[in-house]
């Protein structure tokens, strides 16, 4: 169930055609920050996006279960190769 789940998530994700590179994205880029921030919120995360005048929205979401824990941090990447119209890589990082 987990797994179909972020399967069905990573299929909606790599939809949005977001080369940051490219100013002609910067509409798909703004949706795909509305879909995330919305799917966070509704999953119970506090989120903050961060915009910038000249760069792309930076997206910060929390969630804590229990404020005596030590609490992580998640950073993630999706990569998107436009040659060959794939997803050419996640990276995600805990600190």
């Amino acid at each position: 169930m987990i797994y179909n789940d972020y399967i069905r998530l990573i299929t909606k994700a790599l939809t949005f055609k977001t080369v940051s590179t490219d100013p002609g994205y910067k509409g798909e880029i703004l949706a795909f920050v509305e879909w995330l921030t919305q799917l966070l919120k509704d999953n119970g995360f506090k989120v903050t996006t961060f915009k910038g005048s000249k760069t792309n929205p930076i997206i910060f979401a929390s969630y804590i279960l229990d404020k005596t824990k030590k609490q992580y941090c998640f950073t993630g990447t999706m990569t998107f190769s436009p040659q060959t119209k794939q997803m050419a890589g996640i990276q995600i990082h805990l600190s």
